[in-house]
């Protein structure tokens, strides 16, 4: 799953849905779900999987370049990428239907905190005898800093 991904789904700065070689590709013409582009949400959700399969270094390249693609402003539904003269780059869809204030940042957000760095608050947590790290060293990638999650306990007093 991850060669493939790497190989067929990852270009430049985002992701396609489908891979080009896909015999629906020519057929998916929609933006957040064919071989020109993908839902806002999936780069982060796939790097969340890289991550999870033991390739952090995969997912800490596609999440350091995503960024690049919201240089236009906030994700849309869809980003598509495209190929000019220029090279190729992402943009916001303009081809087909797309809602351009759909944001999927949250996707990224989990792709960091859980899937790069393990780090996975829940409510159970506030039942812990220890107090979580200030912050967590993930060689390779890098340093989650300012981690503010304290026992109930401490927060009541």
């Amino acid at each position: 799953m991850v060669q493939f991904v790497s190989q067929k789904l990852l270009a430049s700065t985002w992701m396609r849905a489908l891979a080009l070689d896909d015999p629906a590709a020519p057929l998916a013409d929609r933006p957040d779900h064919g071989a020109a582009g993908a839902f806002a949400a999936w780069p982060g959700d796939t790097a969340h999987g890289l991550a999870k399969l033991g390739r952090k270094d995969l997912a800490a390249q596609l999440l350091s370049v995503v960024n690049d693609s919201a240089s236009g402003g906030l994700w849309g539904q869809a980003m598509e990428i495209v190929a000019d003269s220029r090279g190729q780059r992402v943009r916001v869809a303009e081809d087909g239907v797309s809602v351009r204030e759909a944001i999927a940042g949250v996707a990224i957000t989990e792709a960091v905190l859980s899937g790069l760095f393990d780090f996975e608050p829940t409510f159970r947590m506030a039942s812990r005898t220890t107090d979580l790290p200030d912050s967590i060293h993930v060689p390779g990638v890098r340093t989650l800093t300012n981690i503010n999650v304290r026992r109930s306990a401490d927060r009541i007093r």
